[in-house]
């Protein structure tokens, strides 16, 4: 007599369903947490990248004003006559075009300094203009606002958020410089006078790095410019010559 051997069911135990599931979440986690992490990594590289790109463009921006400053003699609040080039160790007063598609180019004062805003806490670094009349006698209040007659002055900014701003006037040794009784070197200083600085150095911190690959394209500028990762930004004057100098 044969037997009949049931047949034998196949498929998957009710722990074994539970294992395969439990990996299955596992792995689900693992991909979520992969994704995310990726996520952030991307969006501080695209944070780093956008305040790299801010970096550069302020320094080009203060490229190309800075060398298209213009000496020529003012007359001040005395009567008596500088040039238009002169600060302190946190602002600067200077003349210089204004980038205008008519061709006409004009010239306006430029005051490149820290401002805070009425709706902000953090200063700005600013350039302030107003046109520019060689015959108008130019006069500076406390907080370098120059004050000229029919004046109304305007605003560019050029870093929204600024940690830190310092200026640094480098004077030739020359017998000029001794002779207008100006120290040569570094100065923290640009006094108004007859002689002018021959190089820049701009200390501008607004706590977040620079890029060093275009930190180096702005070294390669025809004006000698050069921006380092600290955010130091010098180039010579279009005065008279470049000169060298360090860090």
């Amino acid at each position: 007599m044969n037997r009949v051997r049931p047949n034998r069911v196949s498929g998957f135990t009710l722990v074994e369903l539970q294992i395969a599931f439990l990996l299955l979440v596992l792995i689900s986690l693992l991909i979520a947490g992969a994704l995310r992490l990726s996520a952030q990594t991307w969006g501080r590289v695209f944070a780093h990248q956008q305040d790299a790109e801010r970096g550069f463009l302020a320094a080009e921006k203060l490229r190309t004003h800075l060398a298209g400053a213009r000496f020529v003699s003012v007359p001040d609040d005395t009567g008596e006559t500088h040039l238009s080039f002169f600060g302190g160790d946190d602002y600067l007063h200077f003349v210089a075009g204004f980038p205008s598609y008519d061709g006409a180019g004009e010239l306006y004062w430029w005051t490149l300094k820290s401002h805070v805003f009425a709706n902000r806490d953090q200063p700005a670094l600013v350039l302030e203009y107003q046109p520019f009349d060689e015959q108008a006698r130019v006069e500076e209040d406390a907080e370098h606002h120059l004050i000229i007659a029919g004046g109304i002055p305007e605003y560019v900014v050029i870093e929204p958020e600024l940690r830190e701003f310092a200026i640094q006037y480098y004077f030739r040794d020359d017998e000029q410089t001794a002779a207008a009784g100006q120290a040569a070197g570094w100065m923290f200083e640009a006094p108004r006078g007859d002689i002018s600085p021959a190089l820049l150095r701009l200390h501008i911190d607004t706590g977040k790095p620079i890029d060093s690959e275009k930190s180096t394209y702005a070294a390669n500028t025809k004006t000698g410019a050069e921006i380092n990762d600290r955010g130091v930004l010098s180039f010579a004057l279009n005065n008279g010559g470049a000169i060298h100098a360090g860090f």
